[in-house]
């Protein structure tokens, strides 16, 4: 039943991104049908549509390029819409953003827990890092490298990020973060079998060897409340570093130096978390990295302990996200701000 369940949700998220893509790529381009399509049998239609190429030269140009078709036997030529594909690159460029990054750091995981005990949590930190800092440098010009929901609902909310986007990108990272997730257990899976017979474990309800999926903290340490504060920290403070090296405020001066150093600074602050963070809650900071995980551990097995507590792990990114947002963007660069709007409005009335 339970098995039938996670199919279920599979096919949900794989027809919302299939939905978002369809209609992203389909979508029509404003003022591309001003003039109604001329009857071929009416003279006067025909001087409409002899004249539409210079109207059409007086309308705003479009967002997008156009291709020229021409429907003969007319001699005119009606413009027409081309097929956007924009928001297919930006799902992909989200996909396999979190794609890279579950990969990566879940082989890293698996490996220290399951072949390699002496690995350190130093060195995975710093393969986590390292994944998430070349996912970023990969994607970017793709799709932004959001690579978390918690930062695509800041972005909508206190960037100029579009709603409407939210949904699919969410859906695309999540559906990423499954299939880097499947691919490490590919790879592992017989590995992770031999250490549970070695250890005489029960698969289905051994949190031992489902920590290298999702993250878990441990209920007699901690409670579900702290565990969120936690997660809502790490992500507060990750947060607080993205909004702040990415604000409007240093576009001219990243220019100026030639080199993006957002992607590096990143990922020495998830280096930085992950070895504060990781051994309390396993430092998640992330919706997607953490639940398309969860729903590939049930379906291989882990039946009875996917799921648990994973509402700690996307409310406490959700809330931390947001907050991070909330103290760049409207309180210490509120003041970067004015001054920008002060100074275009000198530099302004000084040019007239």
């Amino acid at each position: 039943m339970k098995a039938m369940k996670l199919s279920g949700i599979l096919r949900i998220l794989m027809l919302l991104l299939g939905l978002a893509c369809s209609c992203a790529a389909f979508q029509v381009q404003p003022n591309s049908y001003k003039q109604p399509f001329p009857s071929p049998t009416s003279s006067g239609r025909r001087k409409q549509l002899t004249a539409l190429p210079s109207q059409s030269a007086t309308l705003a140009a479009p967002q997008r390029p156009i291709d020229s078709v021409s429907f003969l036997p007319f001699p005119s030529v009606v413009e027409v819409p081309k097929v956007r594909n924009y928001w297919v690159e930006e799902l992909l460029g989200e996909a396999f953003g979190t794609f890279w990054i579950v990969a990566i750091g879940s082989m890293a995981s698996m490996a220290a827990t399951f072949v390699n005990p002496f690995m350190s949590l130093p060195e995975v930190a710093m393969i986590w890092s390292m994944a998430a800092t070349s996912a970023i440098l990969i994607t970017s010009p793709m799709s932004g490298a959001h690579l978390n929901p918690a930062m695509t609902l800041a972005l909508a909310v206190f960037r100029d990020f579009e709603w409407r986007k939210v949904l699919p990108y969410c859906t695309a990272q999540i559906m990423g973060s499954m299939t880097g997730s499947a691919v490490s257990f590919g790879l592992f899976r017989s590995v992770i079998r031999d250490y549970e017979q070695t250890q005489g474990l029960i698969r289905s309800s051994c949190l031992e060897s489902a920590r290298v999926f999702g993250e878990y903290f441990d209920p007699s340490s901690l409670s579900a409340l702290q565990a969120t504060g936690i997660e809502a920290l790490g992500t507060f403070i990750l947060a607080s570093i993205v909004f702040a090296m990415t604000h409007p405020s240093r576009k001219t001066q990243q220019e100026d130096n030639h080199i993006n150093i957002v992607p590096f600074v990143v990922g020495g602050t998830v280096f930085s978390l992950i070895n504060t963070l990781a051994p309390y809650t396993q430092c998640g900071m992330n919706p997607a990295r953490d639940f398309g995980p969860r729903i590939v551990a049930s379906l291989a097995g882990w039946n009875n302990v996917a799921f648990q507590d994973c509402w700690v792990y996307i409310v406490g990114p959700v809330i931390g996200a947001l907050a991070g947002a909330t103290l760049i963007d409207k309180v210490l660069f509120k003041a970067v701000d004015r001054d920008q709007r002060i100074r275009a409005t000198f530099t302004s009335a000084n040019v007239e």
